[in-house]
């Protein structure tokens, strides 16, 4: 009886220990790499030009172009740009239904920096070479995990990674991540509900300026 309740003791002790490994482990972690700093959207200034409405953020180097009627929308975490078919609820939040009835149209517009060697090395570094083992292999890159492609494109001469997601064969959403330095500035459309979004996305990257 004495051996079974050593060897219990033993266990639960043993189980203890790994879990409070486990915890230990994790908030060693979240203390070693700091969460990223999203460049708030107030830093953003609005412009509006002979050219049209342009938006640039001094600190981080970025100028883009609205497109033609769109509206703008400032969050914690970054920009928003919409066509004029998208709603809104109360809430501010987007109606889905204006995107797949009227074929309303956005781009999310974030930079994220990285304070940490550490955090630079796991994040910044590990986009940047997968942007290099792709252009290595010549080819787009399909994920065994999701339902998405990946491929190297250039924005304002800028190496990015574009994915594009797939739900049930179509195109839904694309984003587009260009590493610089110890920031990664990202672009996103969204979700596709027509051509006429996937070609507003692109004439939209072909706008974008980075000077960093």
């Amino acid at each position: 009886m004495n051996s079974k309740l050593k060897k219990r003791q033993a266990v639960i002790v043993i189980v203890v220990f790994v879990f409070l490994l486990i915890i230990g482990g994790f908030f060693w972690w979240k203390w070693k790499i700091p969460e990223p700093t999203y460049v708030n959207s107030t830093d953003y200034e609005i412009k509006d030009t002979s050219e049209g409405k342009i938006i640039e953020n001094k600190e981080e180097g970025l100028t883009f172009k609205v497109p033609e009627g769109w509206g703008v929308k400032k969050y914690d975490e970054g920009i928003s740009l919409f066509s004029p078919e998208v709603e809104f609820d109360q809430y501010g939040d987007v109606l889905i239904e204006s995107l797949k009835e009227k074929g309303g149209c956005g781009v999310g517009v974030k930079v994220v920096e990285y304070k940490s060697e550490p955090a630079i090395t796991i994040e910044v570094g590990f986009l940047r070479g997968l942007i290099n083992r792709i252009q290595e292999n010549s080819t787009v890159q399909e994920s065994p995990i999701t339902i998405e492609k990946r491929e190297v494109i250039k924005v304002d001469d800028k190496l990015a990674l574009k994915r594009i997601f797939f739900h049930k064969g179509e195109q839904k959403s694309i984003s587009v991540e260009i590493p610089i330095n110890n920031t990664i500035y990202s672009f996103e459309n969204g979700f596709i509900f027509s051509e006429k979004c996937l070609q507003k996305f692109n004439k939209f990257l072909e706008t974008v300026l980075i000077n960093k």
